[in-house]
């Protein structure tokens, strides 16, 4: 239209250079703050993974490490298909020393008939020098057309 400044395509291409840019460093940023404050070899992470969910319908998780409270999540129903789509949700990250420690993890969602499921399952693992890895897995049970809970140890 007459009278409307055009955009000049230098500066556009200046400005969508520049907005890569930030977006680098600000990745950039987040790792190497991860890095500081979450050392590999003092790190514990636990995942959370949904496969199917036909038989369960998953509300919310709460964590205890040692016997604390450490974290939970009330899941929303977009979170839940991107869980179902194969993401993995970590609800938790901290340091922790080296030793004999146990988590517990504690579920609450429903059955496909709408009755409230709550499960609690506990695993005693050893944190060496190394990070630690654990996954809690929800699967289907087709057998018994229950869900199943799980938490494995990641090397």
């Amino acid at each position: 239209m007459a009278g409307e400044p055009s955009a000049d395509p230098v500066m556009q291409n200046s400005l969508s250079e520049l907005k890569k840019e930030v977006i680098r460093l600000n990745r950039d940023l987040f790792v190497l703050k991860e890095q500081l404050l979450f050392p590999e070899s003092s790190q514990v992470s636990i995942f959370i993974g949904l496969n199917g969910n036909a038989f369960f319908h998953l509300d919310s998780i709460r964590v205890k490490i040692d016997g604390r409270n450490v974290a939970s999540h009330l899941y929303t129903d977009h979170e839940i298909r991107a869980l179902l789509m194969g993401g993995l949700h970590r609800i938790y990250l901290a340091n922790m020393k080296s030793g004999i420690h146990e988590a517990g993890l504690f579920i609450t969602g429903q059955d496909k008939q709408g009755r409230e499921i709550k499960r609690a399952i506990t695993r005693v693992f050893e944190k060496g020098e190394n990070e630690k890895f654990l996954k809690m897995e929800i699967n289907e049970n087709r057998t018994i057309q229950r869900p199943s809970f799980a938490i494995q140890e990641w090397e």
